[in-house]
C-alpha cells in the first residue's frame, strides 16, 4: 500500500486544544503533535504518499509541522474540504484515488498503533473489496472514547478500500454513503469486506483524562531500551527514557517511559513515569508523574506532588516565598470564612 487520505476536516465547531494554541491535529502528545504520530505510523506500514484533506487554517498549520513528509519518506499533498464541506470532500477524493489503486482512510485525530500493517496484510489476500477495524465478532465497532462526541469525520476508524471491479466506487454513489460512518457503510453495503481486531486506539477530545490517555499510549511505544544507574550531573534513571541531547539535568530521579524535550532544564526534581517534559520547559524542586508539561511551561518548587496533570505552554506553577501577610477581617453574625 502507498497512497493514504488523511481527513483532517473536523465539523465546524469540533474543539480544538484547550492547553496549547493549536488545531486539534496538532496538540502535543509524548512531546510531538498528534499528526506525527500518525504519520510514523503510516510510515512504518509502507505508505509513502498522503493526501490531507483540511481547511485553509489548519492546512497551514500541517504544512509547518509536516515539513513535505520528508522525515517519513513520505509525499505530502493537500487539499481543502471547499464549498462542499469536509465530509463530501473526502469522499470525493477517495472515489479519485481508489479508480487506480487501493487506498487507506485514516481519521487525523486518532491513533491506532501497530495496526494499519496488519490491515494491509489482510488486504492483500486479494479476497476482500475493503478492510475496517472492528470487533471479535466480524462486526464494526466505532472506536469512542466515553468522554468523546460522535466522531466528525467519515470514517471514526482506518479503512483501506481498493475496488478494480468499481463496485466500491458505484455503491460509494449510493444513498447513505454520505451519511453514515464510513467503516459500517462498507460492512452493510454488499462489499466483500475484511474486518481486523481493533485493539489499542484512541480518538481525540479535550478532556484532561483523554489526552493522558494518548500520552500514556506514546510513551509506552517509545523505541529505546530500558536502562538503569546514574548519569550526568547526580541523576539516577530507571526504565525507557527519551532524553534530548540539548535538556539539561541534575539532581534528578527520572522513572520510564518518559520524554524529556530539547532545551528543558530540570533540577533537583523526582519524574514519575508516564510523564513528558516540552521544549523549553523548567523544573525545579518538583515531584511529578502521569503529567504532560508543555513546551515552555515553569514549575518551581511548587510544595506538593503533581499527577494526572496537564500544564499548558509557557504556564507557571511556582511557590512564593515571601513572609506571610496579615488578615484584617470584620465578620457579621453568621459569617464564615474558610481558609486553606
Amino acid at each position: 500500500m502507498s497512497f493514504a487520505i488523511i481527513d483532517a476536516a473536523a465539523r465546524p465547531g469540533a474543539r480544538v486544544c484547550g492547553c496549547a494554541p493549536r488545531s486539534r491535529y496538532c496538540t502535543p502528545i509524548a512531546n510531538l503533535p498528534l499528526i506525527c504520530h500518525v504519520f510514523d505510523e503510516l510510515a512504518a506500514a509502507g505508505v509513502d504518499r498522503v493526501r490531507v484533506i483540511a481547511g485553509p487554517r489548519v492546512g497551514d498549520e500541517l504544512e509547518q509541522v509536516l515539513h513535505g513528509g520528508g522525515a517519513w519518506g513520505v509525499e505530502v499533498s493537500y487539499a481543502s474540504p471547499g464549498e462542499t464541506g469536509g465530509r463530501m470532500a473526502v469522499l470525493a477524493e477517495l472515489e479519485w484515488v481508489v479508480a487506480d489503486e487501493p487506498v487507506l482512510l485514516y481519521p487525523g485525530d486518532c491513533l491506532f498503533p501497530g495496526q494499519v500493517s496488519t490491515m494491509w496484510e489482510r488486504f492483500s489476500a486479494g479476497d476482500v473489496d475493503a478492510v475496517v477495524l472492528g470487533a471479535e465478532n466480524g462486526t464494526v465497532r466505532r472506536q469512542r472514547n466515553a468522554a468523546t462526541a460522535p466522531s466528525p469525520h467519515v470514517s471514526s476508524t482506518p479503512a483501506i478500500v481498493g475496488s478494480p471491479d468499481g463496485i466500491v466506487i458505484d455503491r460509494l454513489r449510493s444513498a447513505g454513503a454520505d451519511q453514515r460512518d464510513l467503516a459500517e457503510w462498507l460492512r452493510t453495503c454488499g462489499c466483500r469486506v475484511g474486518v481486523c481486531e481493533l485493539r489499542g486506539c484512541w480518538s481525540y477530545s479535550d478532556d484532561t483524562e483523554n489526552l493522558l490517555a494518548a500520552n500514556r499510549m506514546m510513551l509506552d511505544a517509545l523505541r529505546v531500551p530500558a536502562v538503569e544507574g546514574s548519569f550526568g550531573d547526580n541523576n539516577l534513571v530507571d526504565g525507557r527514557v527519551a532524553i534530548s541531547a540539548s535538556a539539561r539535568l541534575s539532581g534528578c530521579i527520572l522513572h520510564g517511559p518518559l520524554a524529556v524535550g530539547d532545551d528543558a532544564v530540570i533540577e533537583d526534581s523526582f519524574v514519575g513515569p508516564y510523564t513528558a517534559i516540552g521544549a523549553g520547559a523548567s523544573l525545579s524542586g518538583a515531584e511529578i508523574d502521569n503529567t504532560m508539561v508543555l513546551a515552555g511551561a515553569e514549575i518551581s518548587h511548587p510544595g506538593q506532588r503533581i499527577e494526572g496533570s496537564i500544564v499548558g505552554e509557557r504556564a507557571s506553577i511556582v511557590r512564593s516565598f515571601a513572609l506571610p501577610s496579615g488578615l484584617h477581617m470584620r465578620l457579621e453574625p453568621h459569617s464564615r470564612v474558610t481558609l486553606s
